[in-house]
């Protein structure tokens, strides 16, 4: 949980690799009671995408979620309203997890066999 000193400056978010995704903007809920997250991502922070915040840790000042940026980069569009509507809320569960077992397959990058 962010305490107000860390909510008053710009929240950074990682991925499961510790690549910076983007910006947290600001946290969503779904019907089912799931906690999303809006993520500023792109050169300038010209797209908004939403990140699941389940298994999210915060680690060292910056807030690192458990899926990819690529799948981040890939999440479809969903409205900016605080209670996410449940067709929303199915579309991008489906992405995270589809694309959680396509990003499986693909060695990490950190990676290293012989250890």
């Amino acid at each position: 949980m962010l305490d107000q000193r860390q909510a008053k400056r710009d929240v950074f978010v990682l991925d499961g690799t510790f690549g910076l995704v983007g910006r947290l903007d600001g946290i969503h809920i779904d019907p089912d009671g799931e906690a999303w997250g809006t993520v500023h991502c792109g050169t300038f922070g010209s797209r908004t995408r939403m990140v699941p915040l389940r298994g999210a840790q915060w680690w060292s000042g910056y807030l690192r979620i458990a899926c990819s940026r690529h799948q981040v980069r890939t999440a479809p569009e969903s409205s900016d309203a605080v209670l996410i509507d449940g067709e929303d809320a199915d579309t991008l569960r489906e992405h995270y997890s589809a694309t959680a077992l396509e990003d499986e397959s693909v060695e990490q990058r950190f990676f290293r066999q012989d250890f």
